[in-house]
């Protein structure tokens, strides 16, 4: 009788412990893909990823800003938040301009002063 018992146990905390980790990889790590810019002269790349879900409640997002060359090797990310009310990103939260020799990122919220990234090809 015991070892039942003790199995049952086993198996209810191994199922705790999976969703706890699920739980947490969902809310801190997961890195979901929002949009994709690309400059039509070089090639280069602007990513824009939402990391794990916006603090709650009401809290900042997580975004990266990632620039990838013409071979698609990463040349920069800038791990970064958008203040937008505990809302998910979205493309409204990203503006790209493309210059000669960088490419100016900014990033809206809905409670933040637009927040402008200057990143060089080089």
């Amino acid at each position: 009788m015991k070892k039942i018992i003790l199995k049952i146990t086993a198996t209810i905390f191994t199922i705790l412990g999976m969703f706890i980790i699920w739980f947490i990889y969902v809310t801190e790590f997961k890195v979901t893909y929002v949009s994709q810019h690309v400059n039509p002269i070089n090639n280069y790349t602007i990513l824009f990823q939402e990391v794990g879900e916006p603090e709650w409640p009401f809290g900042k997002t997580h975004v990266k800003i990632t620039l990838l060359n013409d071979k698609k090797k990463k040349v920069e990310k800038i791990p970064t938040y958008i203040q937008n009310d505990g809302s998910v990103a979205g493309e409204e939260n990203i503006l790209v301009e493309w210059f000669e020799d960088y490419a100016e990122v900014t990033l809206l919220g809905s409670e933040q002063e637009d927040e402008v990234h200057k990143i060089y090809y080089n």
